[in-house]
């Protein structure tokens, strides 16, 4: 790259709130940084962080007030001084373009109000592959009215529009009935990184030999962590496993009140939220990893699992089918069927050799895939673009 772009991205979220848009959002900038570039988040201050404005890994962070209404929305706290202050401190900095993260978060819309009020151009990386589903009919209706207007004004009026895998491309697609064709542009993973971290003894040896079943992600509806806990109570299962939730998110509490009813509590462990070294101690430790998620973008998690070199079970949403190919590196399963989950689960305890097969093949597939150099050199070119308009 021959020159310094200066970058204000506008994330609705950022560590050490947890999630894959976080990590994506904070491995992106990390690296724009090192390869020479300035980044500033500006995120919702979700968990209240003492410092509403400091510097992490030469990337510097501004945090504004935000609540959430709605578990896993956060809304700016426009309403508040503070807030525009802050906006004015932004405003004085010189920025060369501004990105924006999921067209449903109201961060984007913000993004493309700061971009056009100064002039500057708008990149909207989109993360999602489907509508967004919430736990009842009323609120996803009220997230659909969203979608089908701010959204669809987001992604038909930013300057290019990124998606993070095939899957988003396609639904960027037919979401905006073809007014909007993404660039695809895969993320990278800091595979030293996730090669360097060792497993976490100590976990394992307290399984007693057990098959280790993982989830890592957050504990939203739209994960369909249930089904995990639904298939546990085969008995072919619950007798030679040990299950381990970590993340955490609103529906936690239930995901507890179940385990207590199916009365798997001497089987299952609830972490909660574990920075990320300590979450990738625990997949090394595992055996096989879950995500039984209703969509995706490109799971994050699923791609460190694969670098652990861990047996995969997942629904086929999003990007997904991506990451893993079934029968190949994992098994792929439909959404909300827990009969095939069991089943999936069934056959990989019963199998260490199929455990690593999958294992290995998944780990050869990603460790080429995800690549930051080739990431950022794709977004490189793509800020010359914009820029040059």
């Amino acid at each position: 790259m021959g020159r310094k772009i200066n970058i204000l991205v506008c994330s609705p979220y950022y560590p050490p709130h947890v999630g894959g848009l976080e990590n994506h959002a904070e491995e992106f900038a990390i690296q724009a940084t090192q390869h020479g570039h300035s980044v500033t988040i500006w995120t919702a201050n979700i968990p209240m962080q003492a410092s509403c404005d400091e510097v992490q890994h030469g990337v510097r962070v501004i945090r504004y007030d935000a609540a959430e209404l709605l578990g896993g929305f956060p809304i700016p706290a426009i309403w508040t001084m503070s807030f525009w202050r802050q906006y004015k401190e932004i405003k004085k900095m010189h920025h060369d373009l501004v990105i924006s993260r999921t067209r449903f978060f109201l961060s984007s819309v913000l993004a493309r109000a700061f971009a056009i009020r100064n002039h500057l151009p708008h990149i909207h990386i989109e993360h999602g592959s489907d509508y967004v589903h919430l736990h009842s009919s009323v609120a996803t209706a009220c997230a659909y009215l969203y979608d089908k207007t701010f959204g669809v004004y987001v992604l038909k009026h930013s300057d290019a529009v990124v998606a993070n895998s095939q899957a988003t491309k396609i639904f960027v697609q037919e979401f905006t009935n073809g007014a909007v064709v993404p660039t695809v542009i895969y993320r990278g993973v800091d595979k030293e990184h996730i090669l360097s971290q060792a497993p976490n003894i100590l976990a394992k040896d307290a399984a007693q030999g057990k098959v280790i079943l993982c989830y890592l992600g957050r504990l939203i509806d739209g994960k369909g962590v249930h089904h995990l806990l639904d298939a546990l109570q085969s008995k072919q299962i619950r007798e030679n496993i040990v299950c381990w939730i970590i993340g955490d998110g609103p529906q936690r509490k239930a995901l507890e009140d179940l385990a207590t009813k199916y009365n798997f509590t001497d089987r299952i462990t609830f972490f909660g939220n574990k920075d990320r070294n300590e979450a990738i101690g625990l997949l090394k430790a595992s055996d096989i990893v879950i995500n039984p998620s209703y969509t995706e973008g490109l799971p994050t998690s699923l791609i460190e699992a694969a670098l652990c070199r861990k047996a995969i079970i997942a629904t086929r949403v999003g990007g997904t089918s991506e990451i893993i190919k079934d029968g190949t590196s994992g098994i792929l399963i439909p959404s909300h069927d827990t009969d095939a989950l069991r089943l999936s689960l069934e056959k990989l305890i019963a199998s260490k050799e199929l455990r690593e097969s999958y294992g290995d093949a998944a780990y050869i597939k990603c460790s080429t895939m995800f690549s930051w150099d080739t990431a950022i050199g794709l977004y490189e070119s793509l800020f010359e673009t914009v820029i040059a308009k």
